[in-house]
């Protein structure tokens, strides 16, 4: 059985398990009401004709990377099991990735699609472990990967 898209109150409430999830609607101001939870809301809007180092360095730019940031999905990987900049101290706010317009860009990078989607998926396993809520909104009804209600 495939898992229903969560609500976005389910997220805020943290009622959702780690991982990437489709959502078919994005309210307007979901990244405001996400800060107001106390997420880290980390926002990531694709387009159609992004390749793998354009989707990359838009990763790095929303998600505020370091500098030594590698623009590669290893790097990614990395720096996505630490995050270490967007907190102070041993504080370790829950995560969400909103990806808006994901669907339509993962229709033409279904590649470069899959890759991301398991870059994220053990980004979101490895903060379960730790305990830390990490959560991928991916905006859109479901993209054309088989996987992706819950990864």
């Amino acid at each position: 059985m495939i898992p229903s898209p969560p609500p976005l109150l389910a997220v805020l409430n943290r009622r959702v398990a780690n991982g990437v999830w489709t959502i078919d609607d994005l309210p307007e101001g979901a990244i405001a009401d996400l800060t107001a939870h106390r997420w880290v809301p980390i926002s990531l809007e694709l387009d159609e004709s992004m390749d793998k180092a354009a989707l990359l360095h838009a990763l790095g730019d929303a998600g505020d990377f370091p500098d030594h940031y590698g623009v590669n999905w290893d790097a990614a990987a990395d720096l996505l099991a630490d995050l270490s900049w967007l907190a102070a101290g041993d504080d370790q706010p829950p995560i969400a990735i909103v990806i808006d317009r994901a669907e339509r860009w993962a229709a033409g990078h279904e590649r470069d699609a899959a890759i991301l989607i398991d870059v994220l998926d053990e980004a979101a396993v490895w903060w379960s472990v730790r305990g830390r809520p990490f959560v991928v909104l991916w905006h859109g009804r479901r993209a054309p990967i088989p996987c992706l209600d819950q990864v």
